[in-house]
């Protein structure tokens, strides 16, 4: 994804002249894309380790960096791994004990939940014009600023159909239903999946 991003950056009128384009922080959508394509097609889709670094994030503003410890030991069985978190958390800080966090890692998330927020509409170009915010993407390839002729894509968005549905077992799996599409969306979700179920069992 990265390495996708940056080569179709290379050939944009943009790629030396952000400010000129006025484009805006294109993190949350690289590393939401990068939450996203690590579980694209891998069983089950979770997203844990997205959420469990916004969560760490969040904590470390409350607690120290022993605290963290000890409350990520609710997730993880593993002090390596509950280390790592902490570590990513708390870097940054002249003073780990008390309370306090780089909260940068929670974009993994949040630049998640927007692509996610958009699946049903998503075209490649905006993801893949170059490194881009979303929101940039989808503005420049509407106006027709972005070079589009010659974009390289990931084999997995060669069907876009297929992408978005992807997309959509991501945001089922993972239960953001409600969050992503709103109330509504999630009672008629919950309420397809007794329907089938009912059907099943008869």
């Amino acid at each position: 994804t990265h390495f996708i991003r940056s080569m179709n950056n290379s050939g944009q009128v943009w790629a030396k002249k952000r400010k000129k384009y006025g484009l805006e922080d294109k993190n949350p959508t690289e590393e939401g894309l990068a939450a996203l394509h690590t579980v694209l097609e891998r069983d089950g889709h979770h997203l844990w380790r997205a959420a469990l670094l916004y969560y760490a994030t969040w904590k470390a503003t409350q607690v120290s960096f022993s605290e963290l410890f000890d409350d990520l030991g609710q997730f993880l069985d593993s002090e390596e791994d509950r280390w790592d978190y902490c570590l990513r958390a708390k870097r940054g800080l002249s003073d780990s004990s008390a309370p306090g966090g780089l909260s940068k890692d929670q974009m993994y998330l949040t630049g998640a939940m927007q692509i996610l927020e958009e699946r049903k509409t998503v075209d490649p170009c905006w993801l893949y014009c170059g490194k881009v915010s979303l929101a940039d993407g989808k503005r420049l390839c509407q106006e027709q600023t972005a070079r589009v002729a010659d974009l390289k894509y990931p084999r997995f968005l060669l069907d876009v159909d297929r992408y978005r549905r992807l997309l959509d077992e991501i945001v089922v799996s993972n239960n953001l239903v409600d969050l992503v599409d709103g109330p509504e969306a999630a009672a008629l979700a919950t309420s397809d999946k007794k329907d089938a179920s009912d059907k099943k069992d008869m």
